[in-house]
């Protein structure tokens, strides 16, 4: 089964999903494989056992750059962005003004000054708002390279190997 509603966003790689016999859902605004031929159960025992790729194209991401990048991060998110080592990612937390979570998201520090967050896909928009407007108000260069980037995620204990 194909969620083939033209209204739905499709990753880049929505046609070798289809391929590969996976059945097409609507989630958050895009067309998501949910289970392969194989089955969850199939699935869910390699991940767990071995490693599972997963495309995670869907979820937004945003790149922060520039002297004052870290310091935005610093502020914005629960865990702070100084401690990263570049090259390194950490589970985060955007939070609202009340201290309490907007999102949950991951953040990667890509260089000195330049990170990248990827957030859940159904609350993208508010977050890029939050975020683009903290950026702006600390001159901080801020890009949405959901569109433009593409990703995929490595999971399971031989992920690594």
């Amino acid at each position: 089964m194909v969620a083939n509603d033209e209204s739905l966003l499709r990753t880049r790689l929505y046609d070798w999903h289809v391929d590969h016999g996976a059945r097409m859902v609507p989630f958050a605004g895009w067309s998501m494989p949910v289970q392969y031929p194989t089955g969850v159960s199939r699935e869910h025992v390699a991940t767990r056992t071995r490693a599972g790729l997963f495309d995670i194209c869907h979820m937004g991401r945003f790149r922060m750059t520039g002297p004052n990048a870290c310091e935005t991060l610093a502020q914005e998110l629960t865990n702070d962005a100084r401690g990263l080592e570049i090259g390194r990612a950490h589970y985060t937390l955007l939070a609202n003004d009340q201290g309490g979570a907007v999102d949950d998201a991951y953040l990667y520090r890509l260089a000195d000054e330049e990170f990248l967050l990827v957030v859940n896909a159904s609350n993208r928009s508010k977050d890029w708002a939050r975020l683009h407007d903290a950026c702006i108000a600390r001159a901080v260069r801020c890009t949405d390279e959901t569109d433009r980037l593409g990703m995929l995620a490595l999971q399971g204990p031989h992920a690594e190997s």
